[in-house]
């Protein structure tokens, strides 16, 4: 995997493309494919299981919750140098900024 990173870093550099292109790139994909899939989702929620919620709140709601995983995952992408590594502590970290709500949730401990 490494020496495909590679090649494909050498590749962009003869055609003249930095990084930043490459990662607007990726994002400019990965937004529109996770645009469309969320617009279903939202129309498929919005008219069978919340009738009441409005479609546009809602779905702006995923949308801002898409664009944070997406810099969520260009933050660590940025810390870590195999993306193994980097995927794992993502998952880790995801899931740990959920627990708070779970804890505070839950009010038997407090006095």
């Amino acid at each position: 995997m490494k020496v495909f990173k590679k090649v494909m870093k050498e590749i962009m550099k003869m055609m003249g493309m930095d990084t930043l292109t490459y990662f607007m790139g990726w994002a400019a994909i990965w937004s529109i494919v996770n645009i469309l899939g969320i617009a279903l989702m939202t129309w498929w929620v919005s008219s069978r299981i919340l009738q009441f919620t409005s479609f546009n709140a809602f779905f702006v709601l995923n949308l801002s919750f898409m664009f944070n995983c997406m810099a969520l995952a260009f933050l660590l992408s940025t810390l870590f140098n195999t993306a193994n590594l980097a995927s794992s502590v993502g998952y880790i970290l995801f899931f740990a900024m959920h627990l708070p709500y779970y804890v505070l949730e839950n009010k038997d401990w407090m006095i």
